[in-house]
């Protein structure tokens, strides 16, 4: 059966002030998802005692759900949540995409209200499992690797990278995963909008459309290039630019 095992939304941002400034806004804008006593803010300077450069993605603010499926890291530049699925919604990923858009829609939102409308990238990360495909070296193997891999490889991963609509990368892993003596096939996508900063189309921000646009590469996936995959047909529609379908 397959499984969603996790989900990342990862936002980069131009900060206006600093990202503790905001906390009371991140918090009544997301007081449905995380309580206020569960936020934690770190100052780094306090910690070590004396002045020094901290990272701007280092989460100066983090917070759980309330019932710990959840937690939000937001830095000076970066907001990163990260959800884990139990067995109550992992085997349904329509359900699994519903928690997660609902959560990254009023996560948009706010990132446009603190950083003055500067969101610069976003990406959609996920985990599935097909625990059906029990022989996952050989099935890699033989459907995504061309050439030059021994039958008796012990661990395998295939990685292609596509670009979608002129704009946005879809970063595809296969991988085996081991438990004890089982085995199962591992899949991983990373779809996000740096495509049209890294050659040169950047804008000033990323608008409605774009993010909108993030979101639908994403469900095409979920909806029809991960059952391909499962049949060992690859994706076709798209210009790869890295691996070997």
């Amino acid at each position: 059966m397959l499984k969603q095992m996790s989900a990342q939304y990862i936002v980069t941002f131009v900060p206006k002030g600093t990202i503790v400034e905001h906390r009371q806004s991140i918090q009544d804008m997301l007081v449905e998802y995380f309580p206020a006593e569960s936020y934690q803010v770190f100052d780094y300077a306090i910690k070590t005692g004396f002045p020094v450069e901290i990272p701007t993605e280092l989460p100066r603010i983090m917070a759980i759900s309330r019932f710990g499926h959840s937690n939000l890291q937001i830095g000076e530049t970066e907001l990163r949540l990260t959800t884990g699925f139990d067995q109550a919604y992992c085997s349904n990923l329509d359900t699994c995409w519903r928690y997660l858009q609902e959560r990254i829609d009023k996560i948009n939102a706010l990132v446009r209200s603190i950083s003055g409308d500067r969101l610069l990238y976003a990406g959609i990360v996920s985990e599935f499992v097909e625990e059906a495909i029990t022989s996952p070296v050989s099935f890699i193997r033989e459907n995504y690797v061309v050439s030059g891999v021994h039958e008796d490889v012990y661990d395998i991963l295939a990685r292609m990278t596509y670009v979608k609509s002129d704009r946005y990368y879809m970063n595809i892993a296969l991988s085996n995963l081991r438990a004890g003596q089982d085995e199962a096939l591992g899949i991983s996508v990373d779809v996000n909008n740096r495509y049209e900063y890294n050659v040169g189309k950047k804008k000033q921000s990323a608008d409605e459309a774009v993010l909108k646009g993030l979101q639908d590469v994403y469900v095409a996936f979920v909806e029809n290039d991960l059952p391909q995959i499962l049949t060992g047909g690859g994706i076709h529609d798209d210009r790869i630019i890295n691996g070997n379908p």
